[in-house]
């Protein structure tokens, strides 16, 4: 049984100010070491959840960019977050939750409007629009 003061894991995932809109929008990490691949699988009013391969620590400054494949040719946005948990899903992929360090007009249209309509998607046709 918990305390009234001890949040089950659970509990401690949902907690949020804002509400979770779930997505996968295809992007690039930069951390300080490298850069790679990533999907963002849910955000909210200021924060981002990602799945990568690579796993991070708390409070690590991070650069995400994402570009849409419904335009091409519009310019990539540039996000900076900060690193608040990094949980590991299964042997391959890391949950990286983070916090929106530069908040810019409405995030939340944005990220909708760069959403990728179908999830089933071969990895090859969701990112080799970012290279483009």
């Amino acid at each position: 049984m918990n305390s009234p003061n001890t949040l089950t894991e659970q509990e401690m995932i949902n907690r949020r100010q804002s509400p979770r809109q779930d997505v996968r929008i295809p992007s690039v990490l930069i951390d300080k070491k490298s850069m790679s691949y990533t999907t963002i699988m849910d955000y909210s009013e200021g924060g981002i959840r990602l799945r990568t391969s690579i796993p991070l620590n708390m409070d690590d400054e991070i650069e995400l960019i994402i570009k849409p494949q419904n335009n091409p040719s519009a310019r990539p946005i540039h996000l900076k977050l900060e690193v608040k948990h990094c949980r590991m899903e299964d042997e391959e992929n890391f949950s990286i939750g983070t916090q929106l360090k530069n908040y810019f007009g409405d995030i939340m249209s944005t990220l909708q409007h760069y959403a990728q309509p179908k999830p089933s998607a071969s990895l090859s046709e969701r990112l080799g629009y970012i290279l483009a």
